[in-house]
């Protein structure tokens, strides 16, 4: 447990246990909240000066205190009910505090032209919601929204409000331990029905890294409804916590692996039989690898994609496992743990 003046190694490693992040992205995550202290700090020196001018004693000395105390502080600011405890700060500066965390604002301070930097960082914080491009971030900007908190609800797609509510959490990498591929595994073949379906879990877990940045699940089953009926096995369970696309093909949404309850991005994907040394070759990656591969196809007068292996008239070259990609390229079989 942290206090308000606990040191800053402590923090860290109470939101470590906490959120079973990495020490790299945890302290990312702590520097982030950090900035926003900085901000708060700043807003209320901010009025310290104002009230200073106006030759306000009162008020000048109580942001003065606002503003020491606050800026010993080692943990993030989350609320101005967390300051009840330091003396000096009264329910004013609390609830000027609260409208900080909420809007990244304060109202009664003069409102300044945005720099051309304030403008990029805020677009690039609304890209980093899943479904935002660059497009609508710059209309959201434009529209006067400067956190995400300000975007009104009637401005967001479904998908988009699912991204918003687990921001901080899909910026978190997700230990490989968390990942239970036996239940996964399982889930799927008690309701696929078929008896050639198959199942992996490609991506940077099936080439071994201790740490994901999502979970990509590839499935075949030749019954039609197997990916609907497998998401909502998945919701039952309570793996599944939240959709954010669901077709015939593909799922993306948002998982709890474990009781922390830090949401996870999955996708899962439905692909054909014939397409399946192919796909699972694709999506375990890495890019460079893939690249490595696709060329030497291109070399030898072939076409390779997700979707298969094909001469140049098209043609699809059958390849039955991963194996077989690499024979008809000529190449030795690598290991997923070794495509770099």
């Amino acid at each position: 447990m942290c206090t308000l003046y606990s040191a800053k190694e402590d923090v860290i490693a109470y939101l470590i246990a906490c959120t079973g992040g990495s020490e790299t992205e945890v302290v990312e995550m702590y520097d982030s909240y950090m900035r926003r202290n900085e901000l708060i700090v700043g807003y209320l020196s901010d009025l310290r000066k104002i009230n200073r001018q106006k030759k306000d004693v009162f008020r000048e000395r109580a942001y003065a205190t606002a503003v020491r105390e606050l800026s010993k502080l080692s943990v993030p600011i989350l609320s101005g009910k967390q300051l009840v405890s330091i003396k000096g700060i009264g329910t004013s500066i609390r609830n000027k505090v609260d409208e900080i965390v909420a809007s990244g604002k304060l109202s009664v301070l003069p409102q300044q032209t945005p720099t051309k930097e304030e403008r990029a960082r805020t677009i690039e914080m609304f890209m980093g919601v899943h479904g935002i491009g660059p497009s609508k971030a710059a209309i959201l900007y434009d529209s006067g929204y400067r956190t995400l908190a300000d975007i009104p609800t009637r401005e967001l797609t479904k998908a988009q409000l699912v991204g918003i509510k687990y921001y901080d959490d899909l910026k978190l990498s997700i230990p490989r331990a968390e990942v239970d591929e036996p239940t996964l595994r399982d889930a799927f073949h008690r309701v696929s029905g078929d008896s050639a379906s198959q199942f992996e879990i490609c991506g940077s877990y099936r080439r071994g890294k201790a740490n994901l940045g999502d979970i990509d699940i590839l499935i075949s089953s030749r019954t039609p409804s197997v990916l609907k009926t497998y998401v909502a096995t998945l919701h039952t369970m309570g793996i599944l916590v939240d959709d954010l696309s669901l077709g015939t093909k593909k799922y993306m949404g948002v998982a709890r692996l474990t009781a922390s309850g830090i949401g996870r991005r999955i996708d899962i994907r439905l692909i054909p039989n014939e397409e399946w040394a192919t796909g699972i070759l694709y999506f375990t990656g890495s890019r460079d690898f893939n690249i490595a591969m696709r060329n030497r196809a291109i070399e030898m007068g072939m076409t390779l994609n997700e979707y298969g292996l094909f001469t140049n008239a098209e043609e699809r070259i059958l390849t039955p496992t991963e194996q077989s990609v690499f024979d008809a390229l000529g190449m030795e079989y690598v290991a997923p743990a070794k495509r770099k």
